[in-house]
């Protein structure tokens, strides 16, 4: 080896070690036993680490309370849709990652467990969640239930949240805490994801008062009983149905409704409704080529003309192709009664 590529060795293997990714329980149990074998020549190193299996076996579990007790330098930890087998398979994980004290981001994100077993995982998060030494400014969770949301309260760094299946009123895991619980509150958090969750508007602004950038999948039925928002938001994403059940009255700067399996009278009126209460400078919306929609661009020139970029998806259905590139040439029309301002399509 000449001089300089022994030089350039050492920092090469750092670098290369910086990021790790084990997928399969194969290849997690070569890098857990290639990393364990030289402990402060190969995991201190490690800055940010992925473990994704679609199952578990006991040793890959076993291997891998070693390898988070001494990654004592990670900063990113990515577990996704596995966390849950984890914790149950070799409970010892638990108290591994909460002894780390560097991690800023965290993503434990867990899949669906039998029912007699969810109490027992939920028990060891809580107690996890409880001891995180970490601080994270980055952090995703399977939360059931409040009691499961108040085990984040000490974390106050978080600025980017993503929750799962959060039921702010699931009675199946109650909080076992005697008295009125504390108002619980994340004003550090500006950019969050609700997926499959349900909770009213005024909770999330109650808890999350400070989001500027919203995401949601799957909202789960809880409608917006009050005019209550956030003052003003920098994105907002999500489906038909969140629009239904959420009155956005501030002003949005980015406003992205996502596909729409249908397009009906009623989807006209939500979306030309958020539109106007929203104000957005950047629209991306995504429909059906159907012939409802050859009423609705006119509505929404007529109702969006703040506009500055316009970006939609057509996909066909069946053989209505033709509906498309009508659908194509009523907003070249649009756009050029519109100039100057610039659309994008």
């Amino acid at each position: 080896m000449s001089l300089t590529s022994h030089d350039i060795y050492p920092i090469a293997k750092r670098h290369a070690l910086s990021v790790v990714t084990m997928q399969g329980n194969a290849i997690t149990v070569r890098i857990c036993t290639y990393m364990l074998d030289d402990i402060p020549g190969r995991l201190h190193w490690v800055r940010e680490l992925e473990v994704v299996c679609y199952d578990v076996c006991n040793t890959v579990a076993r291997l891998l309370v070693p390898l988070f007790k001494n990654a004592i330098h990670l900063k990113s930890l990515r577990i996704p849709y596995l966390v849950d087998m984890l914790l149950l398979t070799q409970p010892r994980i638990a108290p591994a990652l909460s002894a780390l004290h560097h991690l800023k981001i965290l993503d434990l994100k867990a899949n669906s467990v039998e029912r007699e077993r969810k109490e027992e995982l939920f028990a060891i998060q809580r107690e996890m969640l409880r001891e995180m030494r970490s601080r994270p400014v980055e952090l995703s969770l399977w939360i059931p239930s409040f009691s499961d949301l108040s085990c984040i309260q000490h974390i106050q760094t978080i600025k980017r949240l993503t929750l799962s299946r959060l039921i702010m009123d699931n009675e199946e895991y109650i909080n076992n805490a005697e008295g009125p619980q504390p108002l619980l509150s994340w004003p550090t958090v500006s950019r969050l994801t609700l997926d499959c969750c349900r909770l009213s508007m005024s909770e999330a602004v109650q808890a999350f008062p400070n989001v500027r950038g919203l995401r949601v999948e799957y909202p789960m039925g809880s409608t917006s009983m009050r005019s209550v928002c956030w003052p003003h938001m920098d994105y907002v994403e999500g489906p038909m149905k969140l629009f239904e059940q959420w009155t956005f009255n501030c002003h949005v700067h980015y406003l992205m409704m996502t596909p729409m399996l249908e397009f009906e009278s009623a989807d006209d009126v939500t979306v030309l409704d958020t539109v106007r209460q929203t104000s957005p400078r950047i629209l991306d919306l995504s429909a059906p080529a159907t012939p409802e929609l050859d009423t609705f661009w006119a509505k929404l020139a007529d109702t969006a003309p703040q506009v500055r970029s316009l970006e939609i998806s057509i996909w066909p259905l069946c053989s209505e192709m033709d509906l498309v590139f009508k659908t194509a040439q009523q907003l070249l029309m649009m756009a050029i009664s519109q100039s100057p301002r610039r659309w994008t399509n």
